[in-house]
């Protein structure tokens, strides 16, 4: 019961302090700053340049003297509107003059029974609203009220963009508003944009078509015609991804089966990022993919051992680092050729030996490429004679390495001649030139001697002549 009573007597002690310190004023017009029945506009505003002296010092006296210039600054701008004091209204100070001396009322409550005609208007200092009341009966400047002028914010996401991506624009942490105004300028500070954010839409998306970098600058307005001191401002840079270029290279373009090409897309580059994927496909003249491969680090080139004859497409797309995945380049392609190593060969001629012995041979064999310029041939088949003499038919079988630097070949090599009563091991050498080459098939005309290592004595005699057509199929 005790601790109730102390309680209560605590709060009327308060109640009481606040009635004590407020001030209530029932009467106007008896210590003014300008007398005046019915104070116009006009005469408010000269009042306030006349006596900006008594402003001043009751400004300072009442605490606010930052609010001094301010006030004679805004208050010749401002439109001044009517308004009443009502009964039980407060203020927080009223200025008066008694005599030359300008005091300050602190804590005032009109408590006159009737309403008091004034002027109002706000100026903005900083992050506040000062509201002020001046009575047209005396002209006794008084603040009513201090609200929060309102403050922006601004956040823009992401500093980095593509062209054609969304930017979020967002203001919803600004205070004490009911729209944003943001104002986006290109580098060279030409308007590109307004927006006006509502309190209830504070955040939007926009996109550029340009690349740039953009400012934003945002303004907080709180709909009396106030606006946030100091603007927010953000940068984006808008960037455009430009896909990369490829460039592809075969080396070399023609091979032998087995050999290996060297397939090259080093040189392919990206204008405002770097190649991150290389993806080559290899397929044969069917079309059939022969091997797929993607290379993800420089240089982008790789060796293939061919496996299959004819003609290569390599196809490449390379792709950048660029966001979202990157962009992929438009395809590349390159060709190379396969050749085969081994080829039928068919020989036929005539052939003549000075005894005199003259035979007609016909010779069936392969062809093997070691180099693209070296071959290793083996052949084998009869020498038919057609002279008088009764000699028999050798058959042979034949060794050689002809050397193709062009059209002209050479060559030479070991034979067996094989016949009843006169074989031997013979010494062979030919020069030839390609007189028709087709897809399937080539001929060439050939000369060609031999002669027994066994009568290289009686070359003279022994040795054999021919003339004969080369096919290669």
């Amino acid at each position: 019961m005790k601790k109730t009573l102390l309680t209560l007597f605590i709060l009327l002690t308060f109640l009481v302090s606040l009635q004590a310190a407020e001030k209530k004023v029932t009467r106007l017009g008896g210590h003014p700053f300008y007398k005046s029945k019915n104070l116009t506009p006009d005469e408010l505003k000269k009042i306030a340049v006349d006596r900006a002296g008594d402003v001043k010092m009751g400004f300072e006296e009442a605490g606010y003297g930052g609010l001094v210039y301010p006030f004679l600054e805004q208050i010749q701008k401002s439109e001044l509107k009517e308004t009443t004091i009502e009964p039980g209204d407060k203020l927080m100070w009223m200025l008066a003059k008694r005599g030359k001396k300008v005091t300050v009322g602190h804590d005032i409550v009109w408590a006159g029974k009737k309403p008091v005609p004034a002027y109002t208007f706000k100026i903005a200092r900083e992050e506040n609203i000062y509201e002020f009341v001046i009575p047209k009966i005396c002209a006794n400047i008084s603040l009513k009220s201090i609200a929060k002028a309102p403050v922006c914010a601004l956040a823009v996401s992401p500093e980095k963009v593509e062209v054609g991506k969304p930017v979020k624009v967002d203001t919803c942490g600004s205070q004490e508003y009911v729209k944003n105004v943001v104002v986006i300028t290109d580098a060279a500070g030409t308007e590109v944009k307004t927006l006006e954010l509502p309190a209830e839409g504070c955040s939007t998306e926009v996109t550029f078509d340009k690349p740039g970098v953009y400012t934003f600058k945002s303004v907080s307005h709180n709909g009396e015609g106030f606006c946030s001191s100091k603007a927010c401002e953000g940068t984006v840079t808008v960037w455009e991804n430009k896909p990369p270029v490829c460039k592809l290279e075969v080396r070399p373009t023609e091979v032998l089966k087995g050999q290996k090409v060297t397939i090259d897309g080093s040189g392919s580059t990206d204008p405002d990022g770097k190649i991150i994927n290389a993806a080559f496909e290899v397929k044969d003249a069917n079309g059939v993919v022969e091997e797929s491969r993607n290379i993800t680090e420089p240089p982008f080139s790789y060796e293939l051992k061919t496996k299959k004859v004819g003609e290569h497409k390599v196809s490449l797309f390379v792709k950048d680092d660029g966001p979202e995945g990157g962009k992929t380049s438009e395809g590349c392609t390159a060709t190379f050729l396969v050749k085969k190593r081994g080829f039928i060969l068919a020989d036929a001629g005539f052939s003549q030996m000075y005894d005199p012995n003259n035979f007609v041979f016909l010779r069936l064999g392969y062809s093997y490429k070691i180099q693209e310029n070296l071959r290793i041939n083996g052949l084998v088949g009869p020498y038919i004679e057609v002279s008088d003499e009764d000699y028999g038919t050798p058959v042979v079988v034949d060794v050689t390495l002809t050397y193709h630097p062009s059209k002209f070949w050479i060559g030479g090599g070991t034979g067996l001649w094989l016949v009843d009563g006169d074989s031997k091991l013979d010494l062979i050498a030919n020069v030839g030139y390609e007189i028709f080459s087709g897809k399937k098939v080539t001929g060439s005309l050939f000369l060609e001697g031999r002669s027994a290592f066994k009568d290289f004595d009686k070359f003279k005699d022994m040795a054999r002549y021919g003339l004969g057509l080369r096919l290669s199929f």
